[in-house]
This record gives structure tokens, C-alpha cells and sequence, in this order.
């Protein structure tokens, strides 16, 4: 049976990105463990590199900024129509869950869309997450982004989605890694959790150690 010249594309780019990703997890190979019964790496308090980018109020950050306490960082993006919005409110629950100690947590995600991501968006997803004062969601223009997610090995794929299934001509998902990285005070790269499957309870497990350490 023929297939179309679409058809051929859509292959090579899937073939693309699973090659992007094998050299990116390659890249970032590390000692594995089952950190507090979830799929996750030991990264031996490495330095995190910095980043300048902003918050969903248009304020200037720096992870440099966020000395002192630990960081939880992930990688989002707002149009995203299932696993994102779900990470986003599992930070939100271990935040609750932490209690008094979430003030020495800064929960934070760094988005995978620049061009629909702008301050505003993000601003008004927060809002709609009811989100807002839980989670510190940092954007930026691509160049800044594309500097942040190569620091931290995120593989980033637009993946265009057909108008039938969404109704929106031009309208595109994002395929990238789903990871977390657990940051301490000191801004060292503690752990990496490789995927986002672990509850609440596990996530704070696997903050505890860093929490004792904040004088």
C-alpha cells in the first residue's frame, strides 16, 4: 500500500526524537536507584546550572536566586492536554502534604512552549489551577528556554496535531522528557526522577533528606 508523503514525514520525525532522546539520556547517564520506591538517579550534589528566566509576573529569575531552599524542577507547558496539568497539580499536593516545611520547598516548572507560553499565559493557567502561590512557573523567549532545557537534557519536539482532533488549525503538541530534578539549598543536584510516576508521599520521601539539612 502506498504512503503519503505525510505519512513518511510523520515517521522521521518520530524516529527523530527517539534518537534526540537515547543521546540525551546518554548524555546524562547516572548511577540508578529506586529512590523511595520510585524510578530515579542519584546525580552525587553536582552543581545546577543557573538560568535567567521569568515568572509568571514578568520578574527576572535565577535558580542562583532560590538559595536556601530546595528546588523541585520540572518542565511544562500550558496547551498541554493531560500528563502536564496532572505533574502541576502532584507539586501542589506535595506542598500541602509538607506542611510547614513547604516553605523551604520552591516548586518550579519551566516551560517547553515559548511561543504560546508567554507571562500572561502562564499567569492565567496558574489562576485556572488554581495554582497560584504553589507553584513558580518560569518562561522566556526560545533562545533563553532552549539554553535552560539543554542545561538540564530536556529533548523538545513540537508534534503537530491534525484539525480533526482538535479544531484548531496550526495547533501543536510538545513531545519532551518528563523528569524532575531535586535541587538543595546549596544548588546542588541531588536526584533525578525519570518519569512521573510516584504519588505525593514519595515525592516528599525523597525531599526529606535535603529538608534536614536546611539550617
Amino acid at each position: 500500500m502506498p504512503v503519503s508523503s505525510r505519512g513518511w514525514l510523520g515517521a522521521i520525525v518520530s524516529i527523530s526524537l527517539l534518537l534526540l532522546i537515547a543521546l540525551l539520556i546518554a548524555a546524562c547517564s547516572v548511577t540508578t536507584s529506586r529512590q523511595a520506591g520510585i524510578n530515579s538517579a542519584e546525580l552525587g550534589g553536582r552543581h545546577s546550572p543557573d538560568f535567567e528566566l521569568l515568572d509568571q509576573d514578568g520578574k527576572i529569575v535565577r535558580l542562583s536566586d532560590l538559595r536556601g531552599r530546595v528546588v523541585a524542577l520540572t518542565f511544562l507547558y500550558t496547551s498541554c492536554p493531560d500528563v502536564c496539568p496532572i505533574v502541576a497539580q502532584l507539586f501542589a499536593q506535595t506542598r500541602d502534604r509538607l506542611g510547614e516545611a513547604n516553605k523551604k520547598v520552591v516548586f518550579t516548572a519551566i516551560s517547553v512552549d515559548p511561543e504560546r507560553d508567554t507571562v500572561e499565559q502562564v499567569s492565567k493557567y496558574l489562576r485556572a489551577q488554581g495554582l497560584e502561590g504553589k507553584l513558580l512557573f518560569l518562561t522566556g523567549d526560545r533562545p533563553s528556554l532552549e539554553a535552560a532545557w539543554a542545561a538540564y537534557h530536556i529533548g523538545v519536539v513540537k508534534e503537530p496535531a491534525a484539525t480533526t482532533t482538535t479544531g484548531a488549525p496550526g495547533f501543536y503538541y510538545v513531545g519532551h522528557h518528563n523528569r524532575v530534578y531535586l535541587i538543595d539549598a546549596e544548588g546542588r543536584q541531588r536526584t533525578l526522577l525519570k518519569d512521573f510516576e510516584f504519588t505525593p508521599a514519595q515525592l516528599v520521601q525523597a525531599l526529606e533528606p535535603m529538608l534536614r539539612e536546611i539550617r
